[in-house]
């Protein structure tokens, strides 16, 4: 299954005929799958779409077609004492990521996103391997686009403070402890949630 966010609605594919997905309208994936996709961008109603019936690769293949993809990397980053690394930025909780840059790999993406979002030494970011893929839809030039986010987990090692990169509109970075973490949750993005649970 792919599931796709955008703002709080989802657009899901799933290859078999279930879906744990709720107030959702359900669609067969046919040849009018990317007008119906249109259709819920554009919607003002708030309905989450799944197409069934269709694999990951014919579902990442329409989607190439319908969005400009942009690839990036995250960090889910954990210090010493157990706190995960959160930057503030338009108004929610959010995890550092940011776009892929020609010459790099999404590994040195992601910890050098990290380093430049929250003012870190890279050389303290210890990147401990790939964690989870995460997708979400924006609005983009003239339509839209479906970031492709390669999440990893990583350890910070050092003992700098961290300053927010206030030219991406980060206000505030923080360390969060396992007990402030319900109300990160309740005030942050879907595929976070995702990242934060896997």
């Amino acid at each position: 299954m792919i599931k796709i966010f955008y703002n709080d609605r989802i657009l899901a594919f799933n290859e078999d005929a279930s879906s744990d997905i709720q107030s959702a309208k359900i669609l067969h994936f046919d040849d009018n799958t990317e007008s119906a996709i249109k259709l819920f961008l554009n919607s003002s109603d708030c309905y989450n779409l799944v197409i069934l019936g269709a694999s990951d690769d014919a579902a990442l293949c329409l989607l190439k077609k319908v969005f400009t993809v942009i690839e990036a990397g995250g960090g889910r980053v954990v210090d010493k004492q157990g706190r995960m690394l959160f930057i503030f930025r338009s108004g929610r909780w959010d995890l550092p990521k940011g776009w892929l840059e020609n010459g790099e790999t999404l590994a040195q993406c992601a910890v050098r996103e990290v380093s430049e979002e929250c003012g870190l030494n890279s050389a303290d970011i210890v990147n401990e391997g790939k964690l989870i893929t995460t997708y979400h839809i924006y609005p983009f030039k003239d339509g839209f686009a479906l970031k492709v986010t390669h999440w990893y987990r990583m350890k910070y090692i050092g003992t700098g403070t961290t300053k927010p990169q206030t030219e991406e509109d980060i206000t505030e970075v923080k360390w969060v402890s396992e007990s402030e973490m319900e109300e990160v949750k309740r005030n942050t993005y879907g595929n976070i949630r995702m990242v934060l649970e896997s």
